[in-house]
């Protein structure tokens, strides 16, 4: 029990919360409550500059966005996808802060503990980025072959599997030879479609990566 209560202490205290969360997020993707992709942006947005030569506020403003993209794409945001890597660094955090405090900071002090703070973050986001280096190579070509199907599924039919589907929730299915095709969907506005109704794939938006469906009727 001191071991379980030293983790809910100040100097742990942040780092367990953060892993308390991506755990509470799991288990809403694995109940189907929350789509998977739900924190995944478009990291790889442009910003542009004045081309006078003169310095202003829209010229920092394109310094700060180019600096911001260099930072996201050294930690692979854009390339892996946002909720693993988060899930990643909450557990290396956790697991860096809970045994540094043990090894150096026994009595828990809040003011080492804010020292240790500084290089067990800095540390934790290396170690996430180099646990992800191998897999790279994986995960850029699962986004080729995502891109290459989301041409090929507008059109289709496919079934509600979540409770239901609304503009701002639902998966939807489709049924092939080998493993189903699994989509988050949306419904247009004032539309709802039950669990079990069989619709057709409208549209696909790529920055939410979700499919706008409408109603061909019957069920499967």
């Amino acid at each position: 029990m001191d071991v379980i209560s030293s983790f809910f202490n100040a100097v742990n205290l942040p780092a367990t919360v953060l892993l308390i969360l991506v755990l509470f997020y799991w288990s809403l993707v694995i109940f189907g409550m929350l789509d998977l992709g739900v924190f995944d942006f478009d990291w790889n947005y442009e910003t542009s500059a004045p081309t006078d030569g003169v310095p202003d506020v829209a010229s920092a403003s394109a310094g700060f966005g180019g600096a911001l993209k260099a930072v996201l794409g050294f930690f692979y945001l854009g390339r892996v996808p946002t909720m693993i890597l988060v899930s990643a660094f909450a557990l290396i955090f956790w697991t860096a802060t809970v045994s540094t405090n043990l090894y150096l900071n026994e009595a828990a002090e809040l003011s080492r503990g804010l020292l240790l703070w500084a290089p067990i973050m800095l540390g934790s986001l290396l170690l996430t980025k180099v646990f992800f280096w191998p897999f790279l190579s994986f995960f850029d070509e699962m986004a080729t072959n995502h891109s290459e199907l989301e041409n090929t599924l507008v059109g289709k039919m496919a079934t509600v599997t979540t409770s239901e589907v609304t503009e701002t929730f639902g998966q939807i299915t489709i049924e092939q030879q080998g493993p189903p095709i699994v989509l988050n969907a949306r419904a247009a506005a004032m539309d709802r479609f039950a669990k079990g109704e069989v619709v057709k794939i409208l549209s696909h938006d790529s920055q939410s990566n979700t499919y706008l469906i409408a109603a061909v009727g019957g069920k499967k």
